[in-house]
C-alpha cells in the first residue's frame, strides 16, 4: 500500500502484481492468455493518445518474447520492465486524489485510468 506521497511512492509487491495482472487482462483483448501483435498495437495506440508518445510494437515484442513465439505470455509480460524514470520524477508532479472517488492509498484506480 502507499503510505503517502512525499517525494517518493512506496508500492507493495502485491499491488504491483495486481496492477500488472489488470494491465495484462486489458491488453489481452481476446482473453487467450497471450498478447499478440494486434493487441499490442491497440495498446500502443491507446497509450499514444493518452501520453503523446509512440511505442515501437516490434521492439516491445522482441524484447519481451523470451521464447520466440511472437506472442507475449503473462509470464513474459510480468518480466517486462518499464524504462527507468528520471531521477527527479517526484518533483515533476504532485498527486491530489479525487476526494469523491479515490484516496492516496488507492493508486490502482489512478494508474488503470491511464489505460482506459
Amino acid at each position: 500500500m502507499i503510505s503517502g506521497i512525499q517525494g517518493n511512492m512506496n508500492v507493495s509487491a502485491d499491488m504491483m502484481a495486481q496492477m500488472r495482472d489488470k494491465m495484462f487482462a486489458r491488453t489481452d483483448a481476446n482473453g487467450d492468455g497471450q498478447i499478440n501483435k494486434a493487441e499490442m498495437e491497440d495498446f500502443a495506440a491507446h497509450m499514444a493518445e493518452r501520453t503523446g508518445k509512440s511505442m515501437n510494437v516490434d521492439d516491445i515484442i522482441a524484447a519481451a518474447d523470451s521464447d520466440g513465439d511472437g506472442l507475449i505470455s503473462k509470464t513474459e509480460f510480468g518480466a517486462m520492465r518499464p524504462p527507468k524514470p528520471p531521477a527527479n520524477l517526484a518533483s515533476m508532479f504532485t498527486y491530489q486524489p479525487n476526494a469523491q472517488t479515490e484516496s492516496a492509498d488507492d493508486m490502482t484506480g489512478v494508474l488503470l485510468d491511464l489505460l482506459s
